[in-house]
């Protein structure tokens, strides 16, 4: 099985799948509630370090996952999510890492 088709294995039928290029993905996850965003991502990292890679049983796979949630506009999330990953990759890859806007729900 491949990295994306891993991914898009985890994710619910209204979550949003997009490759931006080279090993680089982003996920939208609509009406997703804040205890089960860091769990989602969890599980996505999980699934990919489970996954096997068809007639090569011996390369093993890993996510590197900076998220954002509840961020806006969406190109400042991916700013942060990007950052937020490199700093995962730099400090030992297949971890997650989040980054959580303060919102009316949180009593801020």
């Amino acid at each position: 099985m491949c990295f994306a088709e891993t991914i898009f294995n985890s994710i619910r039928g209204s979550d949003i799948l997009i490759r931006l290029g080279g090993d680089e993905f982003l996920i939208l996850f609509p009406r997703i509630k804040k205890g089960a965003f860091e769990d989602k991502l969890d599980m996505i990292s999980n699934a990919v370090k489970n996954a096997s890679v068809e007639g090569c049983p011996e390369i093993k796979l890993s996510a590197s996952i900076g998220g954002v949630y509840k961020m806006h506009p969406v190109s400042k999330a991916i700013k942060i999510a990007d950052k937020l990953m490199y700093d995962v990759k730099s400090g030992g890859r297949g971890r997650v890492l989040c980054h959580f806007e303060k919102t009316a729900e949180d009593g801020e």
